[in-house]
């Protein structure tokens, strides 16, 4: 059964994945041809509504804790889930590394800052259903009833919001021009 936080994240999302669709109306209506982009942020997004809705994470979570439940001690589960979070972290480093030097992942560029955001919140559900303690004491600590992690969540779905603004603002190129967005 999913709770009110679930219902509004699930709204955020929407409404993220809808603003992320601008971009790609307005380079439809240009003719421009380059909008795999921004259709990729906005359907990451969407998918993450019934996701939401539907528990996967919890499901995930408790599937893995069952896993390691009656295969492994679960009193040292640490031992097990430590190097798994150092990994994805080191991996996430890497990809973003990748991303930046080889494709050349300039964040001034609207829409790699809405990929950027997009990464960002994979990584944060990825460690989410890990449930790794340490990171769940900070992740799920808060006050009056918001938790950290949904100021993550909101600082992810903010960089989405933050790049559709920045590729409206940035001025229109002249006849001839190339234009990157």
């Amino acid at each position: 059964m999913a709770s009110i936080p679930d219902y509004i994240g699930s709204a955020l999302y929407a409404g993220c994945a809808l603003v992320a669709l601008l971009p790609v109306w307005d380079k439809v209506r240009q003719g421009h041809p380059r909008k795999a982009g921004w259709l990729m942020v906005a359907a990451f997004l969407l998918a993450l509504v019934p996701l939401r809705l539907l528990g996967a994470e919890e499901l995930a979570r408790d599937s893995l804790r069952a896993i390691v439940q009656t295969d492994y001690d679960y009193s040292a589960r640490g031992a097990l889930q430590g190097p798994i979070a150092a990994a994805l972290l080191a991996l996430a480093t890497l990809v973003a590394g990748f991303m930046v030097l080889w494709r050349g992942m300039d964040l001034r560029r609207p829409v790699n800052l809405a990929i950027a955001g997009v990464f960002c919140m994979a990584g944060l559900w990825t460690l989410r259903i890990l449930s790794f303690h340490p990171l769940d004491r900070i992740f799920y600590s808060g006050v009056a009833g918001l938790r950290f992690h949904y100021l993550l969540e909101l600082a992810c779905l903010g960089a989405v919001i933050a790049g559709v603004f920045l590729y409206f603002r940035k001025p229109k190129p002249r006849r001839g021009e190339r234009r990157y967005r």
